[in-house]
């Protein structure tokens, strides 16, 4: 499960204290973001340079941030760039020999840069790490994401591959922390793919160093609301994840034999994925949504999803029937693995 060896498998030791670039880009969160900035001044490790990119209205930003500017480095962008982009810019302003990528709006334990980088001291092959997290919504309600099955730090191909059949991600990406040099080396957020782009990098990071993992819970994310810009469902984020994962899928297993088989297991998560969502926005009543689903299977499902998809956004249809037809997918996704098991 761990990789690399001599000089990449040395602890670089306590006395490395790396300069950390924590970037936040932002959008429109003024009060959210002097709230983060304040918790990354409270960090207990040093020594750090803390960057903001401000890709919304940068006069609300500075009223809300106030003296904090002074102990910041911030960038309002001429134009607005877009979500990667303004994360892209974030990350060409770093300095430091490890870049924390943070968000806006989201809650820092003081030790969450201590404990990521202590990682980084214990093997010098580490590319990226992450961490621990929970979820909170206003009205109280609390989950938790406590991976058990990770190691404290994990041979990056052998997580990249586990990752790649995953749906949702294991890492939270408002974590993690990477050496610059892989950004200088391999690049920064793919604009181009969307809204999956996260997803990509991590896959193209781990395949050229290892990951590690703080399984504490050191970072808070808020669960979306109404007032939230992604509080909505919106199909194209389906097809930039499925669009991406084909991207992954055909990079991991480019030179395996098991490639055929790898495809076909992938195709059936899509149908399940395309179905159950079509069958909750059926069952909610939102037949727009029913209708771009029926458009989305037409071009990302199987010949079988796509007539079960017609089946879910028919009249004909009940509600009621829609989530136990979804299910057909699932029994797909099951038969694959099952398959792809044997030796």
């Amino acid at each position: 499960m761990e990789t690399a060896s001599g000089d990449a498998n040395r602890s670089r030791g306590a006395a490395w204290k790396p300069l950390v670039s924590i970037c936040i880009p932002t959008y429109n969160r003024p009060e959210a973001l002097a709230r983060v900035v304040e918790s990354m001044l409270r960090q207990t490790y040093s020594p750090i340079e803390i960057i903001v990119t401000d890709d919304g209205d940068a006069e609300k930003t500075r009223a809300a941030l106030g003296p904090l500017l002074e102990k910041i480095r911030y960038e309002a962008n001429e134009k607005r760039l877009g979500l990667y982009a303004n994360w892209n810019r974030s990350i060409e302003l770093a300095r430091g020999e490890l870049v924390a990528s943070y968000h806006d709006h989201d809650h820092y334990a003081p030790t969450v840069v201590e404990r990521s980088v202590e990682l980084f001291r214990k093997r010098a092959s580490v590319g990226i790490v992450h961490v621990a997290t929970a979820m909170v919504w206003e009205d109280g309600r609390r989950r938790e994401f406590l991976h058990r099955d990770l190691p404290e730090i994990a041979d990056g191909r052998w997580f990249a591959k586990r990752q790649a059949w995953r749906w949702p991600s294991y890492v939270a990406h408002g974590s993690i922390m990477v050496r610059r040099d892989l950004y200088e080396k391999l690049g920064k957020f793919d604009e181009h793919l969307g809204f999956a782009a996260d997803m990509e990098m991590l896959n193209r990071f781990c395949l050229h160093g290892d990951i590690g993992y703080v399984g504490e819970l050191l970072y808070e994310t808020e669960g979306r609301t109404p007032k939230d810009a992604f509080f909505e469902f919106k199909w194209h984020h389906v097809v930039d994840y499925v669009r991406v994962r084909r991207l992954i899928i055909e990079r991991m297993y480019a030179d395996d034999p098991g490639l055929p088989l790898a495809r076909a297991r992938l195709a059936a998560q899509i149908d399940d994925r395309i179905l159950r969502q079509l069958a909750a926005c059926k069952v909610r009543g939102q037949e727009h949504l029913v209708r771009e689903g029926l458009e989305v299977a037409k071009e990302e499902a199987t010949p079988a999803g796509q007539v079960l998809a017609a089946i879910l956004a028919s009249d004909a249809a009940p509600a009621k029937a829609a989530r136990s037809l979804a299910f057909t997918g699932y029994r797909a996704v099951r038969l694959a693995r099952t398959l792809a098991s044997r030796p």
